[in-house]
Protein backbone atom coordinates (compact mmCIF):
# COMPACT_ATOMS: atom_id res chain seq x y z
CA UNK A 1 0.00 0.00 0.00
CA UNK A 2 2.82 2.57 0.59
CA UNK A 3 4.40 1.73 -2.38
CA UNK A 4 1.60 3.10 -3.62
CA UNK A 5 0.96 5.70 -2.06
CA UNK A 6 4.81 6.96 -2.47
CA UNK A 7 4.00 6.58 -6.92
CA UNK A 8 0.46 8.94 -6.49
CA UNK A 9 2.67 11.23 -4.19
CA UNK A 10 5.70 11.05 -6.59
CA UNK A 11 2.88 11.74 -10.20
CA UNK A 12 1.05 14.61 -8.04
CA UNK A 13 4.53 16.34 -7.55
CA UNK A 14 5.26 15.86 -11.34
CA UNK A 15 2.15 17.08 -12.56
CA UNK A 16 2.49 20.52 -10.12
CA UNK A 17 6.29 20.47 -11.65
CA UNK A 18 5.03 20.63 -14.93
CA UNK A 19 2.22 23.30 -14.55
CA UNK A 20 4.62 25.40 -13.16
CA UNK A 21 7.82 25.29 -14.29
CA UNK A 22 5.33 26.84 -17.51
CA UNK A 23 5.95 30.11 -18.30
CA UNK A 24 2.89 32.56 -17.72
CA UNK A 25 1.18 34.88 -20.31
CA UNK A 26 2.19 38.19 -20.07
CA UNK A 27 -0.74 39.91 -18.83
CA UNK A 28 -0.65 43.46 -20.46
CA UNK A 29 -3.09 44.26 -22.93
CA UNK A 30 -1.68 45.42 -26.89
CA UNK A 31 -1.86 48.66 -25.76
CA UNK A 32 0.51 48.28 -22.81
CA UNK A 33 2.96 46.65 -24.50
CA UNK A 34 3.46 49.15 -27.32
CA UNK A 35 3.63 52.18 -24.46
CA UNK A 36 5.99 50.12 -22.30
CA UNK A 37 8.44 49.42 -25.09
CA UNK A 38 8.62 52.63 -26.47
CA UNK A 39 8.90 54.13 -22.64
CA UNK A 40 11.84 51.85 -22.66
CA UNK A 41 13.34 52.90 -25.83
CA UNK A 42 13.26 56.69 -24.12
CA UNK A 43 14.86 55.65 -21.41
CA UNK A 44 17.82 53.33 -22.92
CA UNK A 45 20.09 55.63 -23.44
CA UNK A 46 21.09 56.63 -20.03
CA UNK A 47 22.30 52.62 -19.84
CA UNK A 48 24.99 53.77 -22.57
CA UNK A 49 26.40 56.53 -21.02
CA UNK A 50 29.65 56.42 -19.24
CA UNK A 51 27.83 57.74 -15.98
CA UNK A 52 25.84 54.66 -15.63
CA UNK A 53 27.75 51.87 -18.03
CA UNK A 54 31.28 52.64 -15.76
CA UNK A 55 30.11 51.17 -12.59
CA UNK A 56 28.22 49.06 -14.26
CA UNK A 57 30.50 46.52 -16.03
CA UNK A 58 32.19 49.31 -18.52
CA UNK A 59 35.08 49.31 -16.07
CA UNK A 60 36.50 46.54 -14.07
CA UNK A 61 39.87 47.43 -11.96
CA UNK A 62 40.42 44.09 -11.32
CA UNK A 63 41.18 42.86 -14.40
CA UNK A 64 44.96 43.19 -15.51
CA UNK A 65 44.26 44.63 -18.92
CA UNK A 66 41.96 47.57 -17.46
CA UNK A 67 43.56 50.46 -19.66
CA UNK A 68 41.99 52.78 -17.18
CA UNK A 69 43.96 51.49 -13.73
CA UNK A 70 46.84 50.28 -14.93
CA UNK A 71 48.66 49.73 -11.74
CA UNK A 72 46.48 46.72 -11.33
CA UNK A 73 46.53 46.46 -7.69
CA UNK A 74 43.06 45.85 -7.20
CA UNK A 75 41.68 42.46 -5.95
CA UNK A 76 38.63 41.11 -4.56
CA UNK A 77 39.20 40.33 -0.46
CA UNK A 78 37.12 37.59 0.20
CA UNK A 79 35.35 37.48 3.73
CA UNK A 80 36.03 34.24 6.11
CA UNK A 81 32.85 32.46 4.60
CA UNK A 82 34.34 33.49 0.97
CA UNK A 83 31.90 35.95 -0.09
CA UNK A 84 33.04 39.49 -1.17
CA UNK A 85 34.24 41.67 1.40
CA UNK A 86 32.90 45.01 -0.37
CA UNK A 87 34.20 47.34 2.14
CA UNK A 88 37.73 45.90 2.15
CA UNK A 89 37.44 45.08 -1.47
CA UNK A 90 36.87 48.49 -2.29
CA UNK A 91 38.56 50.75 0.44
CA UNK A 92 41.46 51.25 -1.76
CA UNK A 93 39.47 53.21 -4.51
CA UNK A 94 38.39 55.90 -2.02
CA UNK A 95 41.98 56.94 -2.31
CA UNK A 96 41.43 58.39 -5.63
CA UNK A 97 37.23 58.51 -5.27
CA UNK A 98 36.93 59.90 -1.77
CA UNK A 99 34.75 62.91 -3.00
CA UNK A 100 32.22 59.66 -3.11
CA UNK A 101 32.26 58.09 0.59
CA UNK A 102 30.95 54.68 0.17
CA UNK A 103 31.18 54.51 -3.63
CA UNK A 104 31.34 50.89 -5.02
CA UNK A 105 31.11 49.17 -8.59
CA UNK A 106 27.32 48.00 -8.94
CA UNK A 107 27.24 44.05 -8.64
CA UNK A 108 28.18 41.65 -10.47
CA UNK A 109 24.38 40.92 -11.48
CA UNK A 110 23.61 44.41 -12.18
CA UNK A 111 26.31 44.95 -15.09
CA UNK A 112 25.06 46.03 -18.51
CA UNK A 113 28.15 44.81 -20.67
CA UNK A 114 27.35 42.09 -23.12
CA UNK A 115 23.75 42.89 -23.13
CA UNK A 116 21.60 44.55 -26.19
CA UNK A 117 18.85 47.02 -24.34
CA UNK A 118 16.73 43.85 -24.29
CA UNK A 119 18.70 42.29 -21.61
CA UNK A 120 18.78 45.30 -19.75
CA UNK A 121 15.25 46.21 -19.67
CA UNK A 122 14.94 42.37 -18.60
CA UNK A 123 17.88 42.44 -15.95
CA UNK A 124 15.66 45.91 -14.46
CA UNK A 125 13.09 43.39 -13.64
CA UNK A 126 14.99 40.96 -12.79
CA UNK A 127 16.87 43.20 -9.72
CA UNK A 128 13.57 44.50 -8.48
CA UNK A 129 11.10 41.22 -8.73
CA UNK A 130 7.29 42.34 -8.31
CA UNK A 131 8.66 45.97 -7.16
CA UNK A 132 8.59 48.62 -9.80
CA UNK A 133 8.39 50.79 -7.08
CA UNK A 134 11.78 49.74 -6.24
CA UNK A 135 13.16 50.96 -9.25
CA UNK A 136 11.88 54.34 -9.36
CA UNK A 137 13.46 54.66 -5.90
CA UNK A 138 16.58 53.24 -7.56
CA UNK A 139 16.53 55.40 -10.47
CA UNK A 140 15.51 58.75 -7.70
CA UNK A 141 17.99 58.39 -5.31
CA UNK A 142 18.83 54.56 -4.47
CA UNK A 143 16.09 54.59 -1.53
CA UNK A 144 17.88 57.60 0.41
CA UNK A 145 21.58 55.37 0.56
CA UNK A 146 24.65 56.64 -1.61
CA UNK A 147 24.09 59.59 -3.69
CA UNK A 148 25.79 58.16 -6.73
CA UNK A 149 23.02 59.93 -9.02
CA UNK A 150 24.25 63.01 -7.86
CA UNK A 151 27.91 62.35 -8.67
CA UNK A 152 26.91 60.32 -11.91
CA UNK A 153 25.05 63.64 -13.27
CA UNK A 154 27.59 65.66 -11.79
CA UNK A 155 30.10 63.81 -13.92
CA UNK A 156 33.36 63.72 -11.38
CA UNK A 157 33.29 60.14 -10.97
CA UNK A 158 33.71 60.98 -7.47
CA UNK A 159 37.23 61.78 -7.74
CA UNK A 160 39.18 63.94 -5.61
CA UNK A 161 42.49 66.01 -6.00
CA UNK A 162 44.70 62.92 -6.08
CA UNK A 163 42.32 60.92 -8.05
CA UNK A 164 42.38 64.01 -11.09
CA UNK A 165 46.13 64.28 -10.58
CA UNK A 166 46.29 60.01 -11.33
CA UNK A 167 44.46 60.63 -14.73
CA UNK A 168 45.62 58.89 -17.44
CA UNK A 169 44.84 60.21 -20.68
CA UNK A 170 43.88 64.03 -20.00
CA UNK A 171 44.47 66.07 -16.51
CA UNK A 172 41.08 67.45 -16.82
CA UNK A 173 37.38 65.60 -16.21
CA UNK A 174 35.05 66.62 -19.05
CA UNK A 175 31.54 65.81 -18.16
CA UNK A 176 30.21 62.79 -20.18
CA UNK A 177 27.94 63.57 -23.19
CA UNK A 178 24.09 63.51 -21.73
CA UNK A 179 21.81 61.93 -23.70
CA UNK A 180 19.11 63.24 -21.06
CA UNK A 181 18.77 65.24 -17.92
CA UNK A 182 18.63 63.38 -14.78
CA UNK A 183 14.74 65.27 -14.22
CA UNK A 184 13.71 63.09 -17.87
CA UNK A 185 15.41 59.56 -17.24
CA UNK A 186 13.43 59.65 -13.56
CA UNK A 187 10.25 60.51 -16.24
CA UNK A 188 10.47 57.90 -18.56
CA UNK A 189 11.29 55.53 -15.91
CA UNK A 190 7.96 56.55 -14.44
CA UNK A 191 6.30 55.85 -17.43
CA UNK A 192 7.69 52.27 -18.55
CA UNK A 193 6.19 51.39 -15.05
CA UNK A 194 2.98 53.41 -15.52
CA UNK A 195 2.59 51.77 -18.90
CA UNK A 196 2.70 48.36 -17.56
CA UNK A 197 -0.23 48.98 -14.49
CA UNK A 198 2.11 50.09 -11.96
CA UNK A 199 4.08 46.66 -11.57
CA UNK A 200 6.40 44.43 -12.57
CA UNK A 201 4.80 41.27 -14.89
CA UNK A 202 5.95 37.72 -15.18
CA UNK A 203 7.65 36.98 -17.41
CA UNK A 204 11.02 38.83 -17.70
CA UNK A 205 10.39 39.67 -21.46
CA UNK A 206 6.94 41.16 -20.62
CA UNK A 207 6.89 44.67 -20.59
CA UNK A 208 10.47 44.72 -22.79
CA UNK A 209 9.50 42.87 -25.94
CA UNK A 210 6.08 42.84 -27.78
CA UNK A 211 4.96 39.28 -27.22
CA UNK A 212 1.84 37.49 -28.83
CA UNK A 213 0.06 35.03 -28.49
CA UNK A 214 -2.37 32.33 -30.26
CA UNK A 215 -4.54 29.78 -28.69
CA UNK A 216 -3.89 26.37 -30.57
CA UNK A 217 -7.12 23.64 -31.03
CA UNK A 218 -7.56 20.46 -31.84
CA UNK A 219 -10.72 18.88 -31.93
CA UNK A 220 -11.98 15.11 -33.51
CA UNK A 221 -15.47 14.00 -32.45
CA UNK A 222 -17.59 11.24 -33.64
CA UNK A 223 -21.36 10.81 -34.21
CA UNK A 224 -23.43 8.05 -34.30
CA UNK A 225 -26.25 8.25 -36.04
CA UNK A 226 -29.00 5.62 -37.34
CA UNK A 227 -27.00 3.46 -39.29
CA UNK A 228 -24.01 5.91 -40.41
CA UNK A 229 -21.33 7.12 -38.01
CA UNK A 230 -19.28 10.35 -38.80
CA UNK A 231 -15.71 10.88 -37.72
CA UNK A 232 -14.96 14.88 -37.41
CA UNK A 233 -11.75 16.43 -37.24
CA UNK A 234 -9.29 19.12 -38.04
CA UNK A 235 -7.27 18.53 -40.90
CA UNK A 236 -4.23 16.48 -40.39
CA UNK A 237 -0.95 18.74 -39.44
CA UNK A 238 -3.17 22.00 -39.39
CA UNK A 239 -4.40 22.89 -35.91
CA UNK A 240 -5.94 26.28 -36.28
CA UNK A 241 -4.03 28.76 -34.58
CA UNK A 242 -6.40 31.91 -33.22
CA UNK A 243 -4.36 34.80 -32.32
CA UNK A 244 -5.25 36.88 -29.02
CA UNK A 245 -5.78 39.82 -28.95
CA UNK A 246 -5.74 41.60 -25.47
CA UNK A 247 -7.32 45.02 -24.57
CA UNK A 248 -6.76 46.63 -21.58
CA UNK A 249 -9.92 46.01 -20.14
CA UNK A 250 -8.31 42.58 -19.22
CA UNK A 251 -10.85 40.93 -22.28
CA UNK A 252 -9.60 39.26 -24.88
CA UNK A 253 -10.22 37.84 -28.05
CA UNK A 254 -9.83 36.39 -31.63
CA UNK A 255 -10.86 34.88 -34.66
CA UNK A 256 -9.59 32.18 -37.24
CA UNK A 257 -10.89 29.72 -40.20
CA UNK A 258 -9.34 26.50 -40.69
CA UNK A 259 -9.71 23.22 -43.10
CA UNK A 260 -11.57 20.06 -41.58
CA UNK A 261 -12.45 16.32 -42.74
CA UNK A 262 -15.49 14.33 -41.94
CA UNK A 263 -15.77 11.13 -42.90
CA UNK A 264 -18.87 8.92 -42.94
CA UNK A 265 -19.43 4.84 -43.58
CA UNK A 266 -22.35 2.79 -42.56
CA UNK A 267 -24.45 -0.15 -43.47
CA UNK A 268 -27.50 -2.17 -42.82
CA UNK A 269 -30.94 -3.67 -44.09
CA UNK A 270 -28.98 -4.16 -47.30
CA UNK A 271 -27.90 -0.20 -47.26
CA UNK A 272 -24.32 0.95 -47.47
CA UNK A 273 -22.79 4.73 -47.64
CA UNK A 274 -19.85 5.95 -47.75
CA UNK A 275 -18.62 9.80 -47.91
CA UNK A 276 -16.62 12.48 -46.68
CA UNK A 277 -16.94 16.71 -46.73
CA UNK A 278 -14.51 19.12 -46.67
CA UNK A 279 -15.21 22.51 -44.88
CA UNK A 280 -13.97 25.82 -43.68
CA UNK A 281 -14.43 25.99 -40.20
CA UNK A 282 -14.22 29.29 -38.15
CA UNK A 283 -13.07 29.47 -34.81
CA UNK A 284 -13.85 32.45 -32.44
CA UNK A 285 -12.64 33.21 -28.72
CA UNK A 286 -13.21 36.03 -26.05
CA UNK A 287 -12.26 35.52 -22.43
CA UNK A 288 -11.05 37.55 -19.42
CA UNK A 289 -7.03 37.13 -18.35
CA UNK A 290 -6.63 37.01 -14.87
CA UNK A 291 -4.14 39.33 -13.36
CA UNK A 292 -1.13 36.81 -12.61
CA UNK A 293 2.17 36.93 -11.45
CA UNK A 294 4.81 34.01 -9.96
CA UNK A 295 5.77 33.59 -6.25
CA UNK A 296 8.25 31.03 -6.42
CA UNK A 297 7.94 28.36 -9.13
CA UNK A 298 4.23 29.11 -8.02
CA UNK A 299 1.50 31.29 -10.08
CA UNK A 300 -0.86 33.19 -7.66
CA UNK A 301 -3.20 36.19 -8.47
CA UNK A 302 -2.25 39.68 -7.74
CA UNK A 303 -3.54 38.97 -3.95
CA UNK A 304 -1.45 36.01 -2.99
CA UNK A 305 -4.31 33.69 -3.70
CA UNK A 306 -3.83 30.42 -6.02
CA UNK A 307 -4.72 31.40 -9.39
CA UNK A 308 -7.64 31.08 -11.36
CA UNK A 309 -8.62 29.33 -14.69
CA UNK A 310 -9.01 31.25 -17.70
CA UNK A 311 -12.86 31.03 -18.88
CA UNK A 312 -12.80 30.88 -22.59
CA UNK A 313 -15.96 30.61 -24.56
CA UNK A 314 -14.46 29.15 -27.93
CA UNK A 315 -16.80 29.06 -31.01
CA UNK A 316 -16.86 27.49 -33.97
CA UNK A 317 -18.99 27.44 -37.19
CA UNK A 318 -19.09 25.50 -40.57
CA UNK A 319 -18.90 28.89 -43.51
CA UNK A 320 -18.49 26.92 -46.53
CA UNK A 321 -18.35 23.50 -47.39
CA UNK A 322 -18.28 20.25 -50.04
CA UNK A 323 -19.54 16.91 -49.81
CA UNK A 324 -19.73 13.70 -51.68
CA UNK A 325 -21.57 10.42 -50.62
CA UNK A 326 -22.21 7.58 -52.57
CA UNK A 327 -24.68 4.58 -51.44
CA UNK A 328 -24.98 1.47 -52.57
CA UNK A 329 -28.88 -0.33 -51.78
CA UNK A 330 -30.50 -3.58 -53.68
CA UNK A 331 -27.66 -3.66 -56.05
CA UNK A 332 -28.11 -0.02 -57.31
CA UNK A 333 -25.58 2.48 -56.18
CA UNK A 334 -26.29 6.62 -56.06
CA UNK A 335 -23.82 9.60 -55.52
CA UNK A 336 -24.45 13.00 -54.40
CA UNK A 337 -22.38 16.13 -54.39
CA UNK A 338 -23.66 19.56 -52.09
CA UNK A 339 -22.26 22.24 -51.57
CA UNK A 340 -22.99 23.55 -47.55
CA UNK A 341 -23.16 27.31 -46.58
CA UNK A 342 -23.19 28.59 -42.81
CA UNK A 343 -24.37 26.50 -40.18
CA UNK A 344 -25.61 27.50 -36.38
CA UNK A 345 -22.38 27.98 -34.91
CA UNK A 346 -21.52 24.96 -31.69
CA UNK A 347 -19.73 26.98 -28.22
CA UNK A 348 -17.56 24.92 -25.97
CA UNK A 349 -16.87 26.58 -22.63
CA UNK A 350 -13.00 25.95 -21.42
CA UNK A 351 -11.28 26.43 -18.50
CA UNK A 352 -7.78 26.54 -19.16
CA UNK A 353 -4.43 27.60 -16.85
CA UNK A 354 -2.88 30.63 -17.46
CA UNK A 355 0.52 28.87 -18.87
CA UNK A 356 2.19 28.78 -22.25
CA UNK A 357 2.25 25.50 -24.21
CA UNK A 358 0.76 23.72 -21.72
CA UNK A 359 -1.73 21.14 -23.82
CA UNK A 360 -5.03 21.38 -21.88
CA UNK A 361 -7.78 18.32 -22.60
CA UNK A 362 -11.13 19.51 -22.89
CA UNK A 363 -14.82 17.67 -23.48
CA UNK A 364 -16.09 18.86 -26.77
CA UNK A 365 -19.93 18.70 -26.00
CA UNK A 366 -22.68 18.74 -28.11
CA UNK A 367 -26.23 18.29 -27.66
CA UNK A 368 -26.55 15.67 -30.02
CA UNK A 369 -27.82 12.00 -29.31
CA UNK A 370 -25.25 9.91 -30.17
CA UNK A 371 -22.36 12.26 -30.26
CA UNK A 372 -19.06 12.32 -28.37
CA UNK A 373 -16.05 14.44 -28.81
CA UNK A 374 -13.07 15.66 -27.04
CA UNK A 375 -10.05 18.67 -27.64
CA UNK A 376 -7.00 20.12 -26.77
CA UNK A 377 -6.20 23.74 -26.13
CA UNK A 378 -2.69 25.11 -25.69
CA UNK A 379 -1.68 28.70 -25.45
CA UNK A 380 1.35 29.51 -27.81
CA UNK A 381 4.06 32.51 -28.45
CA UNK A 382 3.69 33.20 -32.09
CA UNK A 383 5.87 36.08 -33.71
Amino acid sequence: MWRWVTVFAAMLIKSFVLLYAQEPVCALSDNQTEFAIKAFDQLSPIFVEPRCFNCHGGTIPFKVDEPTHPENGFKVIPTPQGEEDLTATFKPCQECHGDFPGWRLAPKAMQFKGKDMVGVCMLMKQQFPSDAMAFIDHMTNDRGGVPFLDVAFAGTMGLNAEGRDRLVVTKSLPDPPRSMTRPQMLQFSKDWVEAMGGRFHDPDECGCVAMKYALRINAHATWQASIISYQFGFRAGQPPEIPLHFQDDGTFSGTTTAPADTNNSGSGSGVSCAGNRTAQISLTVKGRWPDIQTAGNVLVTRSGQPHEHIQVTLSMSQVQGQSEETCTAFGRTASSHDSISNRIPVTVELFLDPVVNLPQNFPWQVPLPGWSGEGQATIIRIK
